[in-house]
């Protein structure tokens, strides 16, 4: 390969970042019914039938976006769980992965707070697929845990999931943004990853873990 074919290579793939990057600031501000193809090509600085060319239409840079995030999501997760087999250990990794991620990233919140909010029928299917594969993880942990019985059956698992998941998301949004529409951003400084983690672990291992005396 000639030194003009790396260096066009290289280009492509800065234009495509580029593009991608300005597409998940578009739709972590305006959500994917409020995004305009028009204001991701003006941010990356590109013309419309470059983003067709590099990407695709707006269905196709709001699921590349999502999976991208996500795909970054379930990295964190692997890397924080590696090499831990016991389930409240990896319950505890699961939630501190998912913390330092979640409220780490306002466009990934912003995203999902907005699609959230649409409602369950009405979620975008590469969201949809995205929540579900963390879910996964998580159910994975939980079943483990009662199998080997440290942790309570009968309880809901949706529950435990909500109050994580949710709860992650309600945090980041004292930070505010567009898409959410509120903030409760003020004078207080909010607590750091670590220390909503723990305090998300206590309530839940309180909730589901078999005491026995």
């Amino acid at each position: 390969m000639s030194a003009q074919e790396v260096s066009a290579k290289g280009e492509k793939s800065k234009t495509h970042e580029r593009i991608l990057r300005s597409a998940l600031e578009e739709f972590a501000e305006h959500g994917y019914a409020g995004a305009r193809t028009e204001r991701i090509a003006r941010r990356a600085g590109v013309n419309k039938a470059a983003l067709y060319y590099h990407v695709g239409d707006k269905e196709a840079l709001y699921d590349t976006v999502v999976r991208d995030c996500f795909s970054d999501l379930h990295r964190s997760l692997e890397r924080e769980l590696e090499g831990i087999n016991s389930p409240d250990e990896r319950l505890d990794a699961f939630i501190r992965a998912l913390a330092a991620k979640v409220l780490s990233s306002a466009p990934l919140a912003q995203i999902m707070l907005c699609e959230l909010g649409r409602g369950a029928g009405s979620i975008h299917r590469a969201v949809s697929g995205c929540i579900s594969s963390i879910h996964e993880i998580y159910m994975d942990i939980l079943s483990n845990g009662r199998e080997g019985g440290m942790f309570r059956k009968g309880q809901d698992p949706m529950l435990g999931f909500a109050m994580i998941f949710g709860g992650l998301l309600f945090l980041r949004s004292r930070k505010g943004g567009p898409a959410t529409g509120f903030s409760f951003q003020g004078a207080v400084r909010g607590p750091s990853s670590a220390d909503v983690a723990e305090g998300i672990t206590t309530i839940l291992h309180t909730a589901i873990r078999l005491h026995k005396g």
